[in-house]
């Protein structure tokens, strides 16, 4: 994200429940707060891959993406996080939302502003 420029690991077409990292926070304080168990949290309308650069593709100064085949992607990134990018993630909000747990923000806040944050010191 930081160095702007962005691949899409296969065609893209994956699903990724994403949260805004506060909603991500105040997930694991409902959790603490809820009996005992397993709880999943996203936001309601999943993103696809492509959704997600191309947010943040729309920044001004974000080059757009090109595509690589995931077996391509795996000699750059190395395989596990060739087949993590590409792997789709459709979580969705479960038994937490029975404790009165949703979220309050949009991942594509938090993705725009790292976006538009100044590329880090090279020095």
């Amino acid at each position: 994200l930081r160095a702007r420029r962005f691949r899409f690991v296969g065609p893209g077409t994956n699903s990724w429940g994403l949260l805004a990292a506060d909603d991500a926070a105040s997930a694991l304080v409902a959790a603490l707060g809820a009996p005992p168990g397993v709880y999943t949290a996203a936001e309601p309308d999943i993103p696809t891959q492509a959704e997600v650069v191309e947010a943040i593709c729309r920044v001004p100064g974000h080059r757009r993406p090109d595509r690589a085949p995931a077996g391509m992607s795996a000699l750059a990134l190395g395989g596990a996080m060739s087949e993590a990018l590409s792997a789709s993630m459709a979580l969705r909000t479960g038994r937490l939302a029975d404790h009165g747990w949703a979220p309050a923000r949009s991942w594509r806040e938090d993705v725009v502003r790292l976006a538009e944050s100044p590329l880090p010191d090279p020095g």
